[in-house]
């Protein structure tokens, strides 16, 4: 086996090691997350992308904002050097997501509050579907899309009563 076959071989360890982490101690997958090489042989764009994810999921299940801001700023790195990579466009548009929801919901202001990062998700996760060539991420771009344009309106409208509840 070459040396580049042996880091994708051990790169893919590391995915896995860290998506069970991520399940089950989300801080803990945030520490491993943030002691990945920056460089290898085996890519940038694949470590790079296997720590910002992780960063975004595990900050975003913790609630770590300075973690999904890291997640961020790798997936903003990774589309200045390639920027019809669908992957970065959709993992940015998860951080931006994460970002917004971490705004807690305290009336009609959040819709301000959160609107650019809510805004500028729904571009990426478009933008991602359309430049997928292989059509790797596509579905899971729509549905974030979905998602992301309907979030605002499900789950933070006020109760509405129905006719039968008034007095």
């Amino acid at each position: 086996m070459d040396d580049y076959s042996a880091e994708l071989q051990e790169f893919e360890q590391q995915r896995i090691g860290l998506g069970s982490l991520l399940d089950e101690d989300p801080d803990k997958a945030i520490e491993e997350a943030r002691l990945l090489p920056a460089h290898s042989s085996a890519g940038r764009i694949l470590y790079a992308g296997l720590k910002g994810s992780t960063l975004i999921d595990a900050g975003s299940a913790t609630g770590n904002r300075k973690a999904i801001e890291e997640g961020i700023a790798l997936f903003e790195s990774l589309r200045e050097t390639d920027p019809e990579d669908a992957g970065s466009h959709y993992n940015l548009g998860n951080g931006l997501v994460a970002i917004a929801d971490l705004q807690p919901y305290q009336g009609f202001d959040w819709y301000l509050t959160t609107a650019e990062a809510r805004r500028k998700a729904r571009w990426l996760f478009q933008h991602a579907a359309s430049c997928d060539t292989k059509g790797r991420i596509l579905s899971r771009a729509l549905t974030n899309l979905g998602n992301a344009s309907q979030k605002p309106i499900a789950g933070r409208r006020p109760m509405m009563r129905t006719a039968e509840s008034w007095p």
